[in-house]
């Protein structure tokens, strides 16, 4: 028996290495939730812990098929304009036993300015700014544009 719950955001699930994304949790399911799909991103239902540009890149690099990469300043700009629903949709989650974060932080991009920094988007405001690459971001948060 399915038990589905409406959820503000779509749930994006990882069954058997593929990718489903569904309007609505289905707890038969739970266990395969990986994140949420917003303004054409999937974002991991969950934080990592602190890294830099070129960890953020790596884990894009070998955990996911070739062609997925980081995401623009400008589709993170678009996924902040959906905060609100976002962070609906992950206290769903949590409320049926989904372990999740809410969107906050400051996450990377693909976008670099020079060798030497890469622009950050800031989820507390929605804005960008120029960022050492190897300094370490409050939290990583694997986010996907394919």
């Amino acid at each position: 028996m399915k038990t589905i719950i409406n959820t503000s955001l779509p749930i994006v699930y990882i069954c058997s290495g593929k990718v489903e994304v569904l309007p609505f949790l289905d707890l038969s399911m739970k266990a395969n939730v990986w994140g949420v799909h917003v303004a054409g991103l999937y974002f991991k239902r969950t934080c990592e812990n602190k890294g830099n540009w070129y960890y953020a890149r790596d884990i894009i690099a070998n955990a996911v098929r070739e062609g997925v990469v980081l995401p623009s300043c400008v589709q993170f700009q678009d996924a902040f304009k959906e905060k609100d629903a976002f962070n609906e949709t992950v206290d769903i989650l949590i409320k049926n036993g989904v372990n999740a974060n809410y969107l906050e932080g400051e996450y990377w991009t693909a976008n670099v300015k020079g060798d030497d920094h890469a622009y950050i988007v800031r989820m507390s405001d929605g804005l960008e700014f120029a960022y050492a690459k190897f300094c370490s971001s409050a939290k990583i948060r694997l986010a996907l544009s394919e």
